[in-house]
């Protein structure tokens, strides 16, 4: 019932050939006959996936014209155009294919695998004859004769698509709703709500409850009684992993098993073994990350695996395999493949700060993966943005689950294949869109990062004409869509709303029209406000609030977004010239953020907040300036858990004459930010220059300001 198999041989050439095209072959059975005898060999389970396809074959022929005897009468088996099914349990391979004329045989060796085929043979069928297939993906098979494995044992694309469980069969995934009894970091759910005090970890600064104790009595208790609770609940599947932090217990018996400060692998890995031992039946697996990166000096039992996680390695298309950091995740690799049995990969495929933008990760998936299966990678957990909505995920789902299945299947090929089948009205424009964004990001010199603000997203590859064209000519071809089309473009459209207002934000300035100047105010132009209504309906329609993985409420976003519109900035005469790094004198991008009419969100530090890891220097001068008293007024954003700290001083200069000084202490706290608002005599001659000292209770503090007001 389960797709962990840690027996299976090496990924034949052979086999792996037989998944791709099929020019110069002809499959000799004939797909294109009206009659079709469905028989198994009589076995129960055999049976069931011969009954399975006759009722899904012929819940799809609609219109009567395709004849379907169901029958295992040994009188009919040497009939014509006979598609036969066998479930073989020791079968050497994932599924073999029999094509004959007049037979085509299909074997599997579990369920799984069999209904996989079924729904990719109903799929081909119904580009030959008249059954109702739109709505299952291209086969990414031709059903030729073979003996095959899946590239990959363990394949999740952790998407939305891969969330409903109908898709999880068509496509063969895994899934962590289905597969696992613990996924992740939550090992807390073993102590159902009550975790003993001895179940925590002990550090030199006493118990701290951000972490556990992965040898003590009661954790060991605790996992007991829950892995006893899960007999009968079909999943076999266990992850023990630490939180996600950096502390490690050290306590007598970890540091005996070989705990350090931030290393627990030690006591993780020697209590994965204990439960390997005593529940043969269960696979328990760990992650190669943070206090749990190192391999273990112990080796592990047969039923144990690591996820390694690709935090650290390059988000680029473009591997070099001398680089250092190749290198150390190929050592990396090759210790806990000594160690365990199955070495699967931690991967990220979403933009955590920005779900609802277009993100590309295909072509540097594809070009990854060769690298990966060369040192001995068999298995993919490809976190995304999970049950979160985020544009295109269905066609990337279907892609990377084809690809990790067979990697000599083209990214371009599949794309438009299933935008063809998917999108009949808007299939070309959809593909054509999405590929150019790939191909733009493989050309970008930088990485496309997992943690990307919108204004990176617009530098590297996400251009507002490209887009612009795009949202208005989907706009028009959505009026002609129809069925499941019409319903996906529309949800399509209505998320791209969060990208529009992005842009708008990002973007918008006195030029275009986005802001306009009344009665010494900054008003924003009343056309965001449909955007922002596309969003909220977005969002209370598909029942989706969140925009990104850490505080993003897109009601909380939406939020922000009323209250510029209802309360306009005075106009800032301040014009900001450069903004330096005190310690290297190095400008800093972004600088005018400092000056564009525009307060950054209280929720979110990536928009509209100048973000300084050291003491800056801002200069510029004023304009339109008719009365030498002025007020000055900035705002620091507070968040310690991201090290943005209030500053410890900030002078003001005019002409290289300090006029004030102002202490950290003195900044008054509004909710999550310190400001200052303080009168000055200046006139629009003068040259203005502003020194914020960053925060000097911890070394890493980060300054974070949006806007310098002077008006």
């Amino acid at each position: 019932m389960y797709l962990f198999r840690f027996t299976l041989p090496l990924f034949s050439l052979f086999a792996f050939s037989s998944c791709t095209s099929s020019k110069g072959q002809s499959n000799v059975f004939n797909f294109a006959e009206q009659k079709i005898i469905i028989s198994s060999n009589g076995d129960q389970s055999s049976a069931a996936m011969a009954d399975y396809f006759n009722q899904h074959l012929s819940k799809r022929n609609t219109g009567n014209r395709l004849s379907i005897i169901r029958t295992d009468s040994p009188d009919t088996t040497n009939k014509t155009n006979q598609i036969y099914f066998e479930l073989v349990p020791d079968l050497s391979f994932d599924y073999e294919i029999k094509n004959v004329p007049g037979k085509l045989s299909l074997f599997a060796k579990n369920r799984e695998t069999m209904i996989w085929l079924i729904y990719g043979l109903i799929s081909h069928l119904g580009d030959k004859v008249d059954i109702d297939a739109h709505d299952l993906p291209p086969a990414i098979i031709h059903f030729r004769t073979g003996q095959f494995n899946f590239a990959m044992h363990y394949r999740e694309p952790h998407l939305l698509s891969n969330t409903d469980p109908d898709l999880v069969g068509i496509y063969h995934t895994n899934s962590v709703d289905r597969d696992w009894g613990i996924w992740g970091h939550n090992f807390k759910k073993i102590f159902n709500g009550k975790i003993p005090e001895r179940a925590y970890a002990q550090t030199e600064a006493g118990i701290n409850e951000d972490q556990f104790c992965f040898s003590s009595a009661e954790t060991l208790a605790a996992i007991k009684a829950y892995l006893d609770g899960q007999e009968g609940n079909g999943v076999k599947y266990f992850m023990i992993a630490p939180n996600d932090n950096n502390i490690a217990c050290t306590c007598e018996t970890c540091k005996e098993l070989g705990n350090k400060t931030a290393d627990a692998t030690g006591a993780v890995t020697n209590l994965l073994n204990s439960l390997a031992k005593q529940y043969p039946d269960y696979q328990f697996f760990t992650t190669a990350y943070l206090t749990t990166k190192r391999a273990p000096s112990i080796q592990m039992e047969k039923n144990t695996g690591v996820f390694i996680s690709t935090i650290d390695f390059t988000k680029s298309s473009k591997i070099i395999p001398s680089s250092p950091a190749v290198q150390d995740f190929g050592t990396l690799v090759e210790q806990w493949k000594n160690k365990v049995n199955a070495v699967y990969l931690w991967d990220y495929i979403s933009n955590f700060d920005d779900y609802m933008s277009p993100y590309p990760v295909l072509d540097r998936f594809q070009n990854q993966l060769s690298y990966f299966r060369s040192i001995g990678i068999n298995g993919f957990f490809l976190n995304g943005s999970g049950y979160d909505y985020s544009p295109f995920e269905d066609i990337k789902t279907y892609v990377l689950s084809a690809m990790m299945m067979d990697p000599s299947l083209d990214a371009k090929d599949l794309v438009e294949g299933y935008c063809k089948r998917t999108y009949p009205t808007s299939g070309k424009l959809i593909a054509d869109y999405l590929l150019a964004i790939e191909q733009k990001s493989s050309r970008s010199k930088s990485e496309i990062g997992i943690y990307l603000p919108f204004r990176d997203l617009m530098k590297s590859y996400l251009g507002q004409g490209g887009f612009q064209k795009f949202h208005s000519d989907l706009s028009e071809l959505s009026k002609k869509a129809k069925g499941e089309e019409k319903i996906k473009l529309d949800k399509l459209l209505l998320g791209l709303a969060y990208t529009k207002l992005q842009f708008d934000y990002h973007t918008g300035n006195f030029e275009n029209g986005f802001l306009a100047k009344r009665e010494g105010k900054v008003w924003i132009n009343p056309k965001a406000e449909e955007s922002i209504l596309e969003l909220a309906a977005f969002s209370k329609k598909y029942k989706q609030d969140h925009y990104k993985e850490t505080d993003g409420e897109i009601s909380n976003y939406i939020a922000e977004w009323k209250q510029i519109l209802a309360h306009p900035m005075n106009r800032n005469l301040f014009q900001i010239e450069k903004v330096l790094e005190l310690k290297t004198m190095h400008a800093l991008e972004g600088a005018a953020l400092l000056a564009d009419n525009l307060l950054g969100f209280l929720s979110d530090f990536n928009q509209g907040w100048l973000l300084a890891a050291e003491d800056i220097h801002v200069s510029g001068k004023l304009v339109s300036v008719e009365e030498r008293k002025k007020t000055i007024r900035m705002r620091f954003l507070h968040n310690p858990r991201h090290r943005m700290l209030r500053p410890d001083e900030i002078e003001i200069l005019k002409d290289g004459q300090p006029i004030a000084k102002v202490a950290g202490m003195e900044l008054i706290q509004k909710g999550n930010t310190f400001q200052l608002e303080k009168e000055v005599m200046v006139d629009g001659e003068q040259q203005i220059e502003i020194r914020i000292n960053k925060n000097k209770s911890i070394n890493n503090s980060v300054i974070a300001c949006d806007e310098i007001e002077i008006f």
